[in-house]
């Protein structure tokens, strides 16, 4: 270890002298890009994210002189291992990440490689058009990994994968030159000079290669509409030249490393029609496959009985709407610019399925939300699979493979018999168009017997494809998976890739051991748990199972590039929910070179967390990030001692009662910008935030119950210390209201601080007597017919989920089951046709900002629903995120620069519109908003409150 370390530090020195980007050699970096959405781990070198192609130069030039292999890396989403290896990883991501020209007349854009998916799309919709490729890592994956794999997805039956897709790509190849690939003609290959002209010369190179080999070229392609297995001189060369692009689509990274492509976009269809089918049995579903192809679909989905079997038993939802007898789903799309000639075909499938006694039901959608009804079913299968609870996991190795439509059966039958053969239950979905199917057996990836059927499993499953003619793999790569079966597949095509490969990457450094070059090498080896893998001693929480099984949920799919505002904001990898439970498995385990929760670089990467909880609606695996991180700041902290500025808003709560004991001094304080710049070097808490001024009448001063005539309810209002201590007139006041009007006495019981700002920072000790004061108080109330109501997202979900998981006991798991806020109880009494629907006018235009305490429950849409309902107000629809104050961590000087970043497009987004006033439940949000925007900011039950009042002065 200790020679790698001084390697690494070498590299490190000497390559930030050399580029402008960023490069890291030290163990946390490492540990965070030693693994990915794959079942493998291999330390690198380092890590280096460059700005520009100069950077890219300087590195590749280094590593050529230094013989330091290079693996190029995107979102890190690959899932069969072609983004870790144990050389320099480039990560391209948050640089070299921008749409660089659109041609809407030509139907191109012009991208470099760490562009998110989803954001070219966004961007390209403004001009009408969108890139068809979807694989379902959209909304995180990068376009440069989607060149890697040959990415399809759901609609590539009718749009094509990456290769069908791409004009040209320009990168640099193994031998340091930078070339672009636009298509040659033979004319051109045959008489032009190549003397300067990498390209060309590349391209009669390879021509060399291939010449005289077309039969057997055609003898061993695969018979499948997806391939990306192997090397793509399938399409590379026709009768018209050599289009190096589409051989370099599908390389992962093993040619060439692209920093810019040229891709085909096409006009958005204008009208998308939806069915869902249900079949009694697969075989049916199968013929269905071939059936409905001929209707010309532009999507066509699979799904089996286990998927059926998970979606019953995991969401009720749709339980009732799967009768018993159905055994496999199929979804599918057809596109077109008339709507009529889209139903017609949507019917004419449904009346062949029907009539031909396939399909025991068929359900259609014309319109989105129906439609997002029916691919509810699809979308929730993966993560009902992954979140599935247990030693076995859904385990990615085999998940892959394609072949002709009309042998799906043979395939999916042959799949489960080879697997439920091994004692492993299975679940198969995938592209059936192009039946591109998707198998991931549940195992235990580190149990030694499950680990050695895994390998068996793998070479059965190859052997039943190659038996078919089909490919190994149709969009997700060969990786580390499905590399060792080249040579099978391709028989005395594999000597060929191997002359391409020395062609193109001379020294072999470019991503080595994938695709060529790694004689020996088994699919079991270099795996993340495996054989080997034991947790060690941390001293620390994470030594129980509980925890320990927590952190090792995460397998890496990188879906929290998508949803963390802090990466959002940053690009940084280390601000992922995958980067918390990467560097705290590798405190716990022998895996990988031990770092120490007591590191203070690791401790400045968990503070990165600021219990969004956005982790809990989004995350696939439906991991506990915040807690774990929460758990390793207490344990850092208790050792090493508290920041002062931690220490001092841990305790908010204390110093606004000062404040609103002295109000006129505190508000004079706060309005002194001297005073407050005196104060930021004392406590750390940052002197260019506006903070909220104290009010004198606060909630908790009041006594007794507000009862209203004849009220027949009772409600306990959790105040929470915004409302009592700076918003008593609105949200206080607003709330109390608002209950009395639907018929609640109300009842302001003694409270403590539900301790929210504690738990962020990992100061969870001191939390549990004011916890226990709490849940005994309105366990009390709950006894005597009260339900507990809160204005405050964040005092709210620590009631709710946090309480119940700290004290474990069945009064605090009865507040929770007995706690609503105000909003959500509202909408309650709507549905029962209990609301108080006396609203009058209140005129004005708001935007509502959805709190990440509530979003990450799931909530909002009742507050958007209440305020609706009021005459003469407008409420204009903006594109909603992350503040960015996180409760106190906005508040602290050293990230309060990025708390106003992190916040930027919300910013953007309430400026841009016409609103005047915003509306939001969270009273730290209040702040920000109120700091960083030109716009007024009040609490949503204020306006309900205003309404019932207008409605009497009507």
């Amino acid at each position: 270890m200790f020679k790698k370390m001084i390697e690494g530090e070498k590299i490190e020195q000497d390559l930030k002298k050399m580029i402008r980007g960023e490069v890291y050699c030290d163990n946390h970096h490492r540990i965070l890009y030693s693994t990915a959405a794959c079942i493998y781990q291999i330390m690198p070198l380092g890590v280096v994210l460059p700005r520009d192609e100069e950077d890219l130069a300087r590195v590749v030039a280094y590593a050529r002189e230094n013989r330091i292999p290079v693996t190029a890396r995107g979102a890190g989403s690959g899932v069969a291992g072609q983004t870790v290896n144990n050389g320099l990883i480039i990560d391209f991501s948050k640089y070299m990440n921008r749409v660089l020209a659109i041609d809407p007349e030509k139907n191109t854009v012009r991208v470099q490689p760490g562009l998110v998916y989803d954001q070219l799309n966004k961007i390209l919709k403004s001009h009408g058009r969108f890139f068809p490729p979807d694989p379902s890592s959209g909304s995180f994956c990068t376009i440069g990994g989607m060149i890697g794999n040959n990415a399809g997805g759901s609609h590539s039956i009718a749009y094509g994968p990456v290769k069908d897709n791409i004009v040209s790509i320009r990168g640099i190849v193994g031998t340091g030159d930078f070339i672009g690939t636009e298509k040659l003609s033979w004319k051109a290959i045959d008489e032009q000079s190549f003397s300067g002209n990498a390209h060309l010369g590349l391209a009669r190179r390879f021509a060399g290669i291939l010449k005289g080999k077309e039969r057997i070229i055609e003898a061993w392609k695969p018979q499948a509409n997806r391939n990306s297995s192997g090397y793509n001189i399938f399409d590379s060369v026709d009768d018209g030249g050599i289009d190096l692009a589409k051989l370099f689509v599908g390389s992962e990274g093993t040619l060439c490393l692209v920093t810019e492509a040229i891709l085909k976009i096409m006009p958005i269809p204008v009208k998308r029609g939806t069915a869902l089918a249900l079949f009694d049995n697969l075989e049916k579903a199968g013929e269905a496959v071939v059936e409905i192809l001929n209707f010309s679909p532009s999507c066509l989905e699979i799904m089996d009985q286990t998927f059926v079997r998970l979606i019953r038993e995991e969401v009720p939802e749709m339980r009732e709407t799967l009768p018993g007898d159905c055994k496999a789903i199929i979804i599918l799309d057809v596109d077109g610019n008339d709507a009529r000639e889209v139903e017609s075909r949507i019917d004419a499938i449904g009346a062949s399925l029907l009539k031909k006694r396939l399909a025991i039901e068929y359900r259609k959608a014309l319109e989105n939300k129906e439609q997002e009804r029916l691919w509810s079913y699809r979308k929730s299968a993966s993560p009902i699979l992954s979140s599935k609870e247990g030693v076995k996991r859904n385990t990615r190795f085999v998940e892959d493979s394609s072949l002709l439509p009309e042998r799906l059966p043979v395939f999916i039958n042959g799949m489960r018999r080879i697997i439920s053969a091994h004692g492993f239950e299975v679940a198969i979905f995938g592209h059936a168009g192009d039946s591109n199917i998707h198998v991931n057996p549940l195992l235990n990836q580190k149990d030694p017997g499950d680990i050695d059927k895994l390998e068996r499993i793998a070479d059965e499953a190859s052997e039943l494809v190659l038996s078919l003619r089909g490919s190994l793999t149709g969009e997700h790569g060969d990786g580390r998976l499905r590399t060792p079966y080249l040579p099978k597949m391709f028989g005395p095509l594999y000597g060929t890739f191997e002359e391409i490969k020395k062609l193109f990457d001379p020294e072999g450094l470019f991503n080595p051991g994938i695709k060529v070059g790694n004689p020996g090498y088994r699919i079991t080896d270099n795996l993340r748990y495996g054989k080997s893998y034991s947790r060690i001693k941390a001293g620390s929480i994470f030594d129980e199972d509980e925890w320990a099984i927590e952190v090792e949920k995460c397998h890496g799919c990188g879906t929290c590039r998508q949803y963390c505002p802090v990466f959002a904001a940053t690009g940084d990898e280390r601000a992922t929910a995958r980067a918390k439970a990467n560097l705290i498995r590798a405190c716990i385990s022998n895996r990988v070179d031990s770092i120490s929760l007591l590191d203070s670089e690791l401790k400045e990467m968990i503070d990165l967390c600021f219990n969004c909880r956005i982790c809990h609606s989004e995350c696939p695996t439906k991991i506990r990030i915040p807690e774990i991180a929460f758990l390793a700041k207490e344990f850092y902290s208790q050792r090493k001692g508290y920041k002062r500025s931690t220490f001092l808003l841990n305790r908010s709560c204390l110093l606004s009662r000062l404040g609103s004991t002295f109000p006129e001094i505190s508000n004079r304080v706060i309005e002194s910008r001297l005073l407050m710049k005196m104060s930021e070097a004392l406590t750390g808490i940052s002197a260019s935030l506006e903070l909220p001024r104290f009010s004198r009448r606060t909630i908790e001063r009041e006594k007794g119950v507000f009862c209203p005539s004849g009220g027949s309810r009772k409600a306990a209002y959790y105040y929470g210390c915004y409302a009592n201590f700076n918003d008593p007139d609105g949200e206080g006041w607003g709330t109390i209201e608002v209950l009395i009007r639907n018929g609640f006495d109300v009842l302001l019981p003694p409270q403590a601080c539900c301790g929210i700002a504690k738990i962020s920072n990992g100061e969870i000790e001191s939390v549990i007597p004011d916890a226990q004061y709490n849940i005994e108080v309105l366990s009390e109330l709950i006894d005597a017919g009260y339900i507990i109501v809160y204005s405050a997202p964040s005092c709210g979900m620590v009631i709710v989920e946090d309480y119940p998981r700290m004290l474990r006991t069945e009064k605090a798991i009865n507040v929770a089951e007995n706690c609503f806020e105000i909003h959500e109880l509202l909408i309650m009494l709507e549905s029962r046709g209990k609301l108080n629907k006396n609203f009058g006018k209140v005129s004005g235009r708001i935007v509502y900002h959805n709190p990440c305490h509530l979003k990450s429950r799931g909530m909002g849409g009742e507050t958007i629903r209440m305020l609706k309902m009021i005459p003469a107000l407008e409420i204009e629809e903006i594109e909603d995120s992350c503040c960015g104050m996180a409760g106190t961590f906005g508040m602290k000087s050293e990230y309060r620069k990025l708390s106003v970043e992190i916040g930027k497009p919300l910013f953007e987004s309430i400026n841009g519109s016409h609103a005047g006033t915003v509306a939001t439940g969270c009273g730290t949000c209040n702040i920000q908003i109120k700091n960083c925007t030109s716009k007024q900011v009040i609490h949503p039950v204020s306006i309900l409150a205003q309404s019932y009042k207008s409605f009497d002065a009507d």
